[in-house]
């Protein structure tokens, strides 16, 4: 059986160990927004996750993992089945990353820069 959940819905997962049925949902609805923004998915909070492209799915996994907040971001090839701009929009936002980041990625141009 698979359930359908919205891209936003599916964001907002990475917050359940924060405030499972308490916390400020407002403060969570925000940094799902934020997270959602700089993974580039924003557009993308209400459609189903299985209608989304692989990339598309990539960029709202990579925001579920922000949403998080942790202090270690650890992305396992995070490139996969991104298109050339969405790869550049990703890199943009690691390097604005406030935390450290643990990343295995085969793809040795997107390391130029860093």
């Amino acid at each position: 059986m698979q359930f359908d959940f919205t891209a936003g819905e599916v964001v907002a997962t990475g917050r359940l160990p924060h405030s499972p049925l308490r916390g400020n949902k407002i403060d969570d609805r925000r940094i799902c927004a934020d997270a959602m923004a700089t993974a580039g998915a924003d557009h993308l909070a209400e459609r189903t996750f299985l209608s989304l492209s692989g990339g598309e799915r990539q960029r709202v996994l990579i925001a579920r993992a922000l949403a998080q907040q942790p202090r270690v971001l650890v992305l396992d090839e995070p490139t996969n089945h991104l298109d050339v701009d969405a790869k550049e929009e990703l890199k943009r936002a690691l390097k604005e990353y406030k935390g450290s980041i643990l990343m295995v990625c085969h793809e040795p141009d997107f390391y130029e820069g860093w």
